[in-house]
């Protein structure tokens, strides 16, 4: 019987075909469209999950400045405002989402485009979020708009270099 399955595990093909080359060729392949080797965008995904982490902080933090005491009639004085909540909610999908993009720049793959769009969007509706909740100072609503431009401006940045990556591994290979 001939063997001339090129991708039996045999290295002993009649057809002449080498198994080792075959697999390396295709693994390669699909290697060189994740290939990030500069790490592009680690930076920036990192920043967006220290503003992240600070959007979740923020409302607490705000509120000791203004009221001069965290457990005054700010947010543990009765209901939580809707501010504070949209605050600690896109904060902490911010860091995880900027966190996931951090780990694929760390590990040498491609920033994902998608991931990287959503936090900007994130970011975005941070700039638009206090002119349709009230907040509690003028403190909170510089706060929202300033963080929310920095996280947009970031994402928008890794998304620049996320496809600049993907293109040119694309190429390569």
């Amino acid at each position: 019987m001939v063997d001339n399955d090129p991708y039996d595990g045999d290295d002993d093909d009649d057809a002449g075909f080498d198994d080792d080359v075959a697999d390396s060729d295709y693994n390669d392949y699909d290697e060189a469209l994740d290939e990030n080797p500069d790490e592009e965008g680690k930076w920036t995904a990192g920043l967006n999950v220290l503003l992240g982490l600070w959007l979740i902080v923020a409302p607490f933090v705000w509120d000791a400045v203004v009221a001069g005491d965290i457990w005054a009639d700010g947010v543990f004085g009765g209901a939580l405002a809707a501010n504070p909540w949209n605050d600690m909610v896109v904060g902490a999908a911010i860091a995880v989402l900027a966190a996931y993009n951090f780990y694929r720049a760390a590990n040498e793959e491609a920033i994902s485009v998608g991931v990287a769009s959503l936090v900007a969007l994130l970011g975005l509706w941070l700039v638009v979020a206090p002119f349709i909740y009230d907040t509690a100072s003028a403190l909170s609503f510089w706060n929202d708009i300033v963080v929310g431009a920095l996280v947009a401006i970031l994402a928008g940045y890794n998304i620049y270099t996320a496809r600049d990556v993907e293109e040119t591994t694309a190429a390569e290979a």
